[in-house]
């Protein structure tokens, strides 16, 4: 038999590694708190982290579907994401400016990190990870959306679509959102200008 696919001891640490780096990472920039558990609320609700590979990329998600967390999610109403405008944005961009035009597009950095939870949901918000060097399980608090719950998907693309929103109305950008997103049209005029129309949306 052939083997298709053999893991070797680097992707086996990879994946071991994979809940207790990132959120090290996560808590020395403020993202998460790491709590002890004699610390915890007796209400907490806690969820682990798995990684998944994504091409060379190794994921973490915090999996709020164990803490049953994503099931008491519920919404009334369909988010839209701007899979198919990109051509109303160009034509936009053509309305305005009558020479040459130039696109590029936006991924924005931990996208979901930049946008921090409410205070009623702290207490719902713990990830348990086990440590590859002790093998103890430590808590961390998060304080940014969780990249797992479903609720998280929701409330980012409504900020990415607002964001998009201010750009067209506000200062009339020929710009789209998918998600985390943006491709953006600009003149030959702007392309080179020190400070770009799309810094009004997203500061440098």
């Amino acid at each position: 038999m052939t083997r298709l696919y053999k893991k070797s001891s680097r992707t086996a640490d990879s994946f071991r590694n994979c809940g207790i780096s990132p959120s090290r990472k996560e808590t020395r920039d403020g993202h998460k708190v790491l709590t002890a558990l004699a610390d915890l609320p007796e209400d907490a609700l806690i969820s682990k982290r798995f990684g998944i590979q994504q091409g060379h990329k190794l994921r973490p998600i915090d999996d709020l579907s164990q803490s049953l967390i994503n099931m008491a999610f519920e919404s009334h109403g369909k988010v839209h994401v701007h899979a198919d405008v990109i051509t109303a944005a160009l034509l936009m961009s053509r309305r305005l400016h009558k020479g040459k035009v130039f696109g590029k597009t936006l991924d924005l950095k931990a996208a979901y990190r930049q946008l921090p939870l409410e205070e009623q949901a702290l207490d719902k918000a713990f990830i348990a990870v086990k440590c590859p060097e002790t093998g103890e399980v430590v808590f961390f608090r998060l304080l940014c959306l969780p990249f797992g719950a479903t609720a998280a998907v929701h409330s980012f693309i409504r900020v990415s679509l607002a964001l998009c929103h201010i750009g067209n109305v506000l200062f009339r950008l020929p710009m789209t959102a998918y998600y985390d997103d943006f491709t953006l049209f600009s003149s030959e005029e702007l392309l080179n200008s020190p400070r770009p129309p799309s810094t009004s949306c997203f500061p440098c």
